[in-house]
């Protein structure tokens, strides 16, 4: 990657606050089909005493974005559109 490529990811992802949980797309729910569910509860980073990997695929540890600077965001895209 180059240095001016992970400059503008580094800048892009500063306006994010993330946690890692762990995540898994549903594919059975008859509400949820489809959707991605994060299991935010406090054990849930324990995947090995997880109830439910028994019945479904192991869920992935992601980074989740659960904030965002919004005028951070703005202003970015306003500065590619005033180029």
């Amino acid at each position: 990657m180059s240095d001016a490529f992970q400059q503008g990811v580094d800048r892009f992802l500063q306006g994010l606050r993330t946690e890692r949980h762990p995540v898994r797309i549903e594919l059975g729910g008859a509400f949820t089909c489809g959707q991605t569910v994060v299991d935010r509860r406090g054990w849930a980073g324990d995947l090995d005493h997880d109830p439910y990997v028994a019945a479904h695929p192991k869920p992935v540890p992601v980074d989740v974005a659960l904030g965002v600077d919004a005028a951070r965001y703005r202003e970015l895209f306003l500065d590619v559109l005033r180029r």
